[in-house]
């Protein structure tokens, strides 16, 4: 299994046009000097959660999502996030597994006990299994979601969908996402 990941995440660069590779390059550079110098204004936050997801060829599937997010002014956030989701609704031998890593950059809005926040970026789509009927794409998103402050942590809401450029068409992804940030 390990060979196999490893052997689809080598290919992807291949799969991708050369501009989307240097762009998602260039974003986390630039992203990481600008957060450099805010870290002594906010501490990092991470936060872990369950994601259901839908993907116009491969179906619904579940899966876990974790998150870091640093603060680079009090409303304004970059992150980098993955989840690994399970498309196991068609049955065990026809279960497609699937690692989207993504890049957000999140916006928070006013707000008191409900917190409002959009979030925009790209990342990747990386089927895990042979099974898969979509090949390693980038896609962009765009979503928005919640958080409600409990006493030590947070908890957040969010639906994030994202359009996946493929070889020769285009794919919807349509996350729904829960969880906790610390």
């Amino acid at each position: 299994m390990v060979t196999f990941v490893l052997r689809r995440i080598a290919v992807f660069p291949k799969a991708l046009p050369r501009w989307s590779v240097l762009t998602l390059a260039a974003l986390m550079i630039v992203s990481s000097l600008v957060c450099s110098a805010s870290q002594a204004q906010t501490r990092l936050r991470w936060g872990a959660g369950f994601q259901i997801s839908g993907h116009t060829s491969e179906g619904v599937g579940l899966g876990l999502r974790g998150r870091v997010a640093i603060p680079v002014k009090s409303d304004l956030s970059v992150a980098f996030g993955t989840a690994v989701v399970g498309h196991v609704f068609k049955g065990r031998d026809d279960a497609v597994y699937v690692m989207d890593p993504q890049f957000s950059v999140i916006v928070t809005l006013p707000g008191e006990r409900r917190v409002p926040y959009f979030m925009a970026g790209m990342g990747a789509y990386l089927p895990l299994s042979e099974s898969a009927s979509s090949d390693a794409a980038p896609f962009f998103h765009a979503g928005f979601g919640w958080v409600w402050s409990l006493q030590e942590s947070t908890l957040f809401l969010e639906f994030n969908p994202a359009l996946s450029i493929e070889k020769s068409s285009i794919a919807g992804i349509f996350p729904l996402r829960a969880g906790l940030i610390f």
